[in-house]
Order: C-alpha cells, then sequence, then structure tokens
C-alpha cells in the first residue's frame, strides 16, 4: 500500500497574497521533497496566474508531474456558478475548446505531457467530465466536494478527509500520519502549498516526519 501527494495552487488562486512568492514555494518543494524521500508529487498548476517566471522557475528547479488547476481560479465565478469552472450556458465545445488551449500551452510551456485535470474546488460538472478525454486528460482529481457520479475508478483521482485532504497541522492532530503509516491502501494526500506556507511549514515537516518515507512513491499518472 501507498501513498502519492497532490498539491494545489501553483503559482496561487485568484490573488497571490506576499507571502505566496516563488522562493516560499521552493522552501516548501524542499520541506515536502525531503519528507516524502524525493518522490515525485502532482502540482495543479493555474495556467491563467501564471507569468513567464513562474513558468520558467517551475521547469528548471521542480521536478515534478504537473496537472492544471483549472484555467484562471476566479474565485468570484467559481462563487457565482456553485465551485465550477464553467458557467451552466456553456456548451461541451466551448468547454473543450478552452480546456485544449489551455492544456497545450501548457504543456508547452512546462515541456512534459499534462495529463491530469484538477477542478478548483473540486468541483466538476458532466459537461466538463464529458470533454475530458477529447482535451487530452486521462484523469481526473476529486475530493470533499465532489459529487458521487464523478467518483469514477479508473478516472478519478480522490483524496477525502479528514485523513487524506487538508493541512497538516489538522491533520496531525487528527492523528491523520497513524492511519495514514498503517498502510491498509493506496492514498492520495491532498495539500495546498498555499495553505502550508500560511500556518509555517514546521508543520508539515512534523506531520511528514511521522510517516516513513518508504510509504511514498512516485505520482504516476
Amino acid at each position: 500500500m501507498s501513498i502519492r501527494v497532490r498539491v494545489d495552487d501553483f503559482p496561487h488562486t485568484s490573488k497571490r497574497e506576499p507571502q505566496h512568492t516563488l522562493e516560499t514555494f521552493l522552501e516548501f518543494h524542499r520541506v515536502l521533497s525531503h519528507g516524502i524521500g524525493h518522490r515525485k508529487y502532482l502540482l495543479g498548476v493555474v495556467p491563467g496566474q501564471c507569468t513567464v517566471e513562474d513558468l520558467l522557475f517551475l521547469r528548471q528547479n521542480v521536478d515534478c508531474v504537473v496537472g492544471m488547476h483549472g484555467t484562471d481560479h476566479d474565485e468570484e465565478r467559481l462563487t457565482r456558478n456553485g465551485g465550477n469552472q464553467f458557467e451552466s450556458y456553456l456548451s461541451a465545445g466551448d468547454i473543450l475548446r478552452t480546456l485544449h488551449e489551455h492544456r497545450s500551452a501548457l504543456e508547452g510551456a512546462v515541456g512534459q505531457p499534462v495529463k491530469v485535470y484538477m477542478p478548483p474546488r473540486n468541483v466538476i460538472n458532466h459537461r466538463t467530465r464529458g470533454v475530458l478525454e477529447q482535451a487530452g486528460f486521462g484523469w481526473y482529481t476529486t475530493g470533499p466536494e465532489t459529487e458521487q457520479w464523478a467518483l469514477q475508478p479508473g478516472y478519478a483521482i480522490h483524496s477525502n478527509k479528514p485523513h487524506e485532504y487538508g493541512r497538516s497541522d489538522e491533520m496531525l492532530a487528527a492523528d491523520s500520519h497513524v492511519i495514514l503509516r498503517q498502510g491498509i491502501r493506496d492514498v492520495v494526500l491532498t495539500l495546498h502549498w498555499t495553505w502550508e506556507v500560511n500556518i509555517g511549514l514546521q508543520h508539515l515537516a512534523t506531520f511528514l516526519n511521522e510517516i516513513p518515507d518508504s510509504c511514498f512513491v512516485d505520482f504516476d499518472a
């Protein structure tokens, strides 16, 4: 049994807070990589929030599997749409074109295939799910907010609270490290790098130190 790691929100979401810099991301990456035995993790990149500097930094400094975390993670639109990336009036064709264009551009920028779609807020609708493969995605991530119908085996990469999804300090308090190191089943541990920086990376280091790095494996999607 193994743990794969997923990280959301690179370089940030709708608004970059002062502490969410490339330098602090690199420190997060170092702490995480050390704690998981330098296994590759899945990183959710928001292409619409990336500058050229962000993309060059990622390509040159971070060895990870890149996924596409929506297109721009516009919080106002997400709230207006009940968490959905796409408005209800958009056709499947509209969504397909948007996803394909952003995925292709992101692939070119990071120099690796982008095969995992990571819907913001873990919310996905039927039209989006229906065009993912045409857009070039083989898998999509899901989480606590995802509706049951979308948890499709073989396609959905799922994490759930309280032991697989959240902040490291909360999971430590919930004894998630005890559950995870028992290795009862394969899991995907989902972190948000921005959340971890906000609370202080010492919590992440402590949490990961409680789990043998032999429990972790490369993210292979």
